[in-house]
């Protein structure tokens, strides 16, 4: 598939710009290898010009130089994609950087999008960070945000999933997030028995994992079920 990849979009090709002209290597060197972020630098089109190991790992747990000249959208859903695809349109068209906080590569990412004006040449710088509670969107930057809950593994669960899920995250048993649903405990389990089949995981630890990496809000003092 590389190899097909190369021939449809060269280093050489016609429009591949030399993005580096009027770039700092040395601050750019620094981005990708010290920063521990995922970057790539995206053509007009939407084809990854380069990236560092860590986005390659992200993209097709590969090299780069499995993904360098494929459209990044090859590897988001169809969803997602649109949304990255509407993000560089407008990036390019304004001039300003434009936040995506939503699904990326299987959790919640932070992924920006930043004109690189080299030579005249329309090319994108895209950095990637995986979303903490402590790590916002700059307020400053336009964001555009993706529920986890209507785009992504997360999709496919329903309310009361969602709300045992959340009720795992914050260490709850299943006792008290059946008081709280004003079910059985018996009830709870058969939601949590679903949710793994659904997430493809077993334990309840791995629940949790997961409600961390796409940023499930927990379960407040007073939980309503009706509100996941």
């Amino acid at each position: 598939m590389n190899a097909q990849i190369n021939q449809d979009y060269p280093p050489d090709a016609v429009g591949r710009p030399d993005w580096r002209t009027g770039t700092s290597t040395v601050l750019f060197d620094a981005l990708t290898a010290d920063t521990g972020c995922a970057v790539a630098v995206l053509h007009s089109t939407g084809r990854i010009l380069e990236c560092n190991a860590a986005c390659a790992s992200l993209l097709a747990k590969s090299d780069p130089s499995t993904v360098i000249s494929a459209p990044l959208t090859r590897f988001l859903t169809p969803a997602v994609g649109d949304v990255h695809r509407d993000a560089q349109k407008r990036t390019l068209l304004f001039g300003q950087p434009v936040l995506i906080d939503g699904p990326f590569a299987g959790a919640r990412t932070l992924a920006t999008y930043r004109l690189l004006d080299a030579s005249g040449a329309n090319t994108l710088l895209l950095t990637l960070a995986r979303w903490t509670p402590t790590r916002n969107p700059e307020p400053q930057i336009e964001t555009i945000s993706i529920s986890a809950e209507k785009c992504g593994p997360l999709a496919s669960l329903s309310q009361k999933e969602l709300f045992v899920l959340r009720g795992i995250a914050s260490g709850y048993s299943s006792a008290q997030i059946a008081s709280a649903m004003q079910r059985s405990v018996k009830t709870v389990e058969r939601h949590r028995v679903s949710l793994g089949s659904k997430l493809h995981v077993r334990t309840r630890v791995e629940l949790a994992n997961i409600a961390w990496l796409w940023g499930i809000e927990p379960l407040g003092d007073s939980p309503d079920p009706d509100q996941p």
